[in-house]
């Protein structure tokens, strides 16, 4: 039972570990609702979507978002998971820049 413990212990540690949290800013196209937009964010792996605040026109063609999330680079180092978020939300049809505004891991001190 205590060996059982232990275990539970380490996986709760790793998975903190590797959590962070980011500020990211979507700007998209004003066709496109912002639910969908972010309904696709959300299909990236790992990406988890806490918290959108209410969009902003930009122009008549354009809007923006700021978007918590949150996710889990567990094999790669952070850096290059989140250009491989940028890259992948980029090919969505309608979202035209997500800049990733601020990145932090909430259990490191």
């Amino acid at each position: 039972m205590k060996s059982l413990q232990d275990l539970r212990h380490i996986i709760k540690e790793q998975i903190e570990s590797n959590e962070y949290k980011a500020l990211v800013e979507i700007h998209f196209d004003s066709e496109f609702k912002v639910t969908d937009i972010l309904d696709q964010v959300r299909a990236f792996c790992g990406v988890i979507i806490v918290n959108a605040e209410s969009t902003q026109r930009l122009t008549d063609r354009k809007q923006k978002v700021l978007v918590k999330v949150k996710f889990y680079a567990f094999e790669t180092p952070v850096k290059q998971y989140l250009a491989g978020i940028v890259d992948k939300a980029l090919s969505v049809d309608g979202i035209y820049a997500f800049r990733i505004k601020k990145v932090k891991n909430p259990n490191q001190q």
